[in-house]
């Protein structure tokens, strides 16, 4: 099993990246969330992956966290859902919101994405829901994104954004930060704090 790849970045799309790990090329499917998430081309990389096994292919996915891997893996427990339609989902919905959606029975969300019509909103609730209940993933990021209001918040996430972290990463770095500077910091400050972080 290749549960991981450590290299330099070749080339990336919005569903797919090539990463050449000691001289082989590994071609990863991505969710949009990792590519956004991925460096320049060029630039070191690592994403966690899975690879999955048909009769006729064996195509590795990838993803910027475990989190998402751990929804790709609950996704394609449900009936119906292979790997590419989990990627739609995952593409689709951040990992928090899917967690909401499915703890709180909103199918309605769900059929938001494209690919995802009413009956299937249904099963994932239904095969989902008591399982996505155990899972700690989203409490803590919703908590601290609820606290996130201020102008001034908002840049310092696309700032850190911007250098390559992904936004629930940003905002637990930025509620730290803030947590020691206090209010009064100003944007410049709380960006290199979270850095620091």
């Amino acid at each position: 099993m290749i549960t991981f790849l450590r290299g330099r970045l070749i080339e990336k799309t919005p569903v797919s990246a090539v990463v050449d790990v000691g001289g082989v090329g590994y071609e990863v499917f991505i969710p949009l969330s990792t590519y956004e998430s991925l460096p320049d081309d060029g630039e070191p990389v690592s994403i966690l992956t899975r690879l999955v096994v048909r009769e006729d292919s064996q195509q590795l996915y990838g993803f910027a966290n475990a989190e998402e891997r751990e929804v790709f893996d609950l996704l394609q427990s449900v009936s119906g859902i292979g790997p590419r339609m989990a990627l739609t989902v995952l593409s689709g919905m951040r990992v928090e919101d899917f967690g909401r959606a499915v703890r709180e029975r909103n199918e309605l969300a769900l059929t938001a994405i494209s690919g995802i019509g009413k009956k299937m909103a249904a099963r994932i609730v239904l095969e989902l829901a008591e399982r996505v209940a155990r899972l700690r993933w989203g409490t803590i990021a919703r908590e601290e994104e609820s606290a996130i209001s201020s102008q001034g918040d908002d840049e310092v996430i696309a700032a850190l954004m911007s250098l390559g972290m992904i936004r629930n990463e940003a905002i637990a770095k930025l509620t730290k930060a803030r947590k020691k500077l206090g209010p009064s910091a100003d944007v410049e400050e709380m960006i290199k704090a979270a850095l620091r972080h």
